[in-house]
C-alpha cells in the first residue's frame, strides 16, 4: 500500500470523526432521542440495564432507563427532539428517563424526578404525543408548558406553572377517589403526597416569588428567565381565550381532561389583575434574583437585553426596576382564601413534624454511635487484644512470605538481626524489610473497599473508595473502624465528610469519633477512629459503582500504622450488604505513615 493512499485513508477517517462529533444533535433530532445538551459541575449518568456510572458530557445521548445525578452546585440540560422539550436539572438532583418512545401513533417521553429540582419547557404537542414528569407520589401531564417541579428531602412536592396547564395526578393505591388537580399559570401547588389535604384545591396558591427565588439556585433561575419569550407567547393566547369568554358574558372555565382549575375570573377587572400577574412574573423573578444575590446584575442585564429583542410588545419586556409586585389575590375566589390559608398552616405543621422526626432519627443515630463508643470503651481490653492479634497476624504472614524467598545464609542473617533488634542491640534502621500485605484482588464483581491516601501539609487525607455497591448492594448506611498509633489524629470532627454527590446533605448525616487508650495490659497507646454515615427521611439506597464515599483528614505527628479493622454496610431495610472483620475477607492492607 502506498504512503499517499495511507494518508488519504487517515484523512477521510479524521473527517468522518469530525463529522460525527459535530452532528450528534442532528442525529439525536432525527431519531427523536434525548441527549444532554449542557453540563455544569459534577454530573454523572448511570446507564440503563447495568451498574456502570459515567461522567456526563455535552451531546451525550440518553436512553430509556438512564439515570442522571447532579452534584452540589452542578446542573444539566436535557433536550428531547420529539416531543420537543428542554429540561434543566438543578443541583443535588436525581432524574431518570422513565420513557422514551417514538411510534407512528405519537411520541412519548417521561422523566422521573426522585429528588431535587427541574425546570421544564415543553413545546405544544402533536396529536398522540405525550410529555410527562413523574415524582414519588405524583404524575404531571403537560401540553406546551413552562413549569418548575421540586421534590424536597422530606418528600414535599412543589409544582409551579409559569405558562400552560399542568395536570397533577396525585392518586395513589391508598387514596380514596380521584386526586387530580390543574395548576394554571402563576399558581403553585404545595403538597405532601403521603398526607394530602381533604380539599386538594386548597393546596393551590398564587406563587410567592420571594420564596421561589429563595429555594431556587442560579441555574434554575436563569432557565426560567431564558424561557420568557415562550412564556409570553403562551400566556397571551391563554388570556385571549379568557377574554373571548368574557366578551360573550360567560364566566371562563379552565379545564383539561375533566379536571377544572380553580382560577376565578368573573369580570374584566379581575381578568386585568390576573393578566398583570402573568406579565409581571419574569420581571419579579429577575428583580428578586438580583436583590437576593442569586444572580449577578450585570450578567442578568445582558441576558435581559437579548430576551427583550425577541418581544414585540414593549409593555411585556423584562425589567429590573419599576416592577409591580405579584398580586396574591388575582384569580383567587374570595370564598376559598380562608381554606387556602388553613391548608398552608396545616402543611407547615406537617413539614415541621417531619423535620422533628428526621432530627430525632439523626439524634438517635448519633446516640447509637455514642452508645457503641461507650460499649467499645467498656470492652477495650477485649477489642484491643483482637485488634492487636490482627496486626500481629498481618506482620506474621508478611514475614513468612519474606523469609520463604531467602537462602539459608540470608535466613541465618535475618534471624540474627531480628534477635539483636529485639534485645536492643541493633539500630532500628537496620531492621529487615518486610513487604506490605498484598492488596485484595479488585477484579471481582463483589462489593469492595479500598483506601486512597493523599498527602497534605499536616498529614494526609484518607478517601474511602467503594466499588460495585449497586443493584441489590446499594447502600443506605455504613460504619468504619480504624486503629492507629497515637501519632495519628483524625481531623474534621463535627464537619461533614460525606461526598454530597452520593449522599445529599438535606437527608443524610455523618459522625466521626475517636477513642485513645492502652491496649489490654500493654503500655502502648492506640487510637480507634470510628466513622459512620447514614441517610434518613425519604432517601433511598444509593448506588456507587466506583466512587469516594467520604474523605477523612488525618494529622500526623510521628510514624506509625493505620488499619481498617471493621466495616459494616447496610441497606434501607437494615440488611447487611457487607461486613468485614478479617484481612482475608477483603479489608484493605495496613497503611504506613510518617511525618
Amino acid at each position: 500500500m502506498s504512503r499517499t493512499f495511507c494518508r488519504l485513508i487517515l484523512l477521510f477517517s479524521f473527517v468522518a470523526l469530525l463529522t460525527c462529533s459535530f452532528n450528534i444533535k442532528i442525529v439525536a433530532a432525527e431519531k427523536g432521542a434525548a441527549y444532554i445538551d449542557e453540563v455544569s459541575g459534577e454530573v454523572t449518568v448511570k446507564l440503563a440495564g447495568g451498574i456502570k456510572t459515567v461522567a456526563a458530557f455535552a451531546n451525550m445521548p440518553l436512553s430509556q432507563g438512564d439515570q442522571i445525578l447532579t452534584g452540589h452546585n452542578a446542573s444539566a440540560i436535557v433536550r428531547v427532539a420529539k416531543p420537543e422539550s428542554v429540561n434543566t436539572i438543578g443541583p443535588d438532583s436525581r432524574v431518570s428517563i422513565a420513557k422514551l418512545a417514538r411510534k407512528t401513533a405519537g411520541s412519548k417521553f417521561s422523566l422521573k424526578l426522585w429528588t431535587g429540582s427541574m425546570w421544564n419547557s415543553v413545546n405544544a404537542l402533536s396529536a398522540g404525543d405525550e410529555a410527562v414528569v413523574e415524582t414519588p407520589g405524583a404524575r404531571l401531564n403537560v401540553r406546551g408548558t413552562n413549569f418548575l417541579v421540586r421534590v424536597q428531602a422530606d418528600g414535599t412536592l412543589s409544582v409551579f406553572a409559569a405558562s400552560g396547564l399542568v395536570e397533577a395526578d396525585l392518586t395513589t393505591k391508598s387514596s380514596s377517589g380521584d386526586a387530580s388537580i390543574l395548576v394554571a399559570p402563576t399558581q403553585q401547588l404545595n403538597v405532601f403526597p403521603a398526607n394530602l389535604p381533604r380539599e386538594l384545591h386548597n393546596a393551590l396558591t398564587i406563587v410567592d416569588v420571594e420564596e421561589l427565588v429563595k429555594q431556587s439556585n442560579p441555574f434554575i433561575l436563569k432557565a426560567i428567565i431564558a424561557s420568557t419569550s415562550a412564556i409570553i407567547t403562551e400566556n397571551n393566547a391563554f388570556i385571549q381565550s379568557l377574554q373571548k369568554d368574557l366578551n360573550t358574558n360567560t364566566q371562563p372555565v379552565i379545564e383539561r381532561g375533566g379536571v377544572e382549575s380553580d382560577i376565578y375570573i368573573r369580570s374584566q377587572q379581575e381578568l386585568q389583575a390576573y393578566a398583570a400577574n402573568l406579565n409581571n412574573f419574569i420581571s419579579n423573578v429577575a428583580y428578586e434574583a438580583v436583590r437576593a444575590s442569586k444572580l449577578d446584575s450585570a450578567e442578568l442585564t445582558r441576558l435581559i437585553t437579548e430576551i427583550n429583542r425577541q418581544i414585540a410588545d414593549s409593555s411585556q419586556t423584562v425589567r429590573l426596576s419599576g416592577v409591580d409586585p405579584i398580586n396574591p389575590l388575582a384569580g383567587v375566589n374570595p370564598t376559598s382564601a380562608p381554606g387556602k390559608e388553613q391548608e398552608r398552616i396545616r402543611l407547615e405543621a406537617v413539614r415541621k413534624e417531619i423535620e422533628q422526626k428526621q432530627q430525632l432519627l439523626q439524634n438517635d443515630f448519633k446516640a447509637n454511635v455514642s452508645l457503641t463508643l461507650q460499649q467499645l470503651t467498656d470492652l477495650r481490653n477485649e477489642l484491643a487484644a483482637a485488634n492487636q492479634s490482627i496486626l500481629e497476624k498481618l506482620q506474621e504472614d508478611a514475614e513468612k512470605r519474606y523469609t520463604a524467598q531467602l537462602s539459608p545464609e540470608e535466613l541465618a542473617v535475618y534471624k540474627k538481626n531480628k534477635q539483636e533488634l529485639a534485645a536492643g542491640h541493633l539500630d532500628p534502621a537496620a531492621k529487615p524489610a518486610v513487604p506490605a500485605s498484598v492488596t485484595p484482588d479488585s477484579s471481582s464483581d463483589d462489593p469492595g473497599i479500598t483506601l486512597v491516601q493523599t498527602k497534605t501539609e499536616t498529614g494526609f487525607n484518607l478517601s474511602i473508595h467503594l466499588k460495585q455497591f449497586t443493584g441489590s448492594s446499594a447502600l443506605y448506611a455504613a460504619e468504619f473502624h480504624f486503629i492507629s498509633d497515637n501519632s495519628l489524629v483524625a481531623g474534621g470532627s463535627g464537619a461533614r465528610l460525606l461526598n454530597n454527590s452520593y449522599f445529599p446533605p438535606a437527608n443524610s448525616t455523618d459522625v466521626l469519633k475517636t477513642i485513645t487508650g492502652t491496649m489490654g495490659n500493654a503500655p502502648v497507646v492506640k487510637t480507634e477512629t470510628i466513622y459512620a454515615a447514614t441517610q434518613f427521611g425519604a432517601a433511598s439506597d444509593v448506588a456507587i459503582s466506583d466512587g469516594v464515599l467520604a474523605t477523612i483528614p488525618f494529622k500526623v505527628t510521628g510514624s506509625g500504622t493505620l488499619k481498617l479493622f471493621y466495616v459494616k454496610i447496610v441497606d434501607s431495610t437494615g440488611k447487611v450488604i457487607l461486613e468485614l472483620t478479617d484481612a482475608a475477607a477483603g479489608l484493605p492492607p495496613v497503611i504506613v505513615y510518617s511525618k
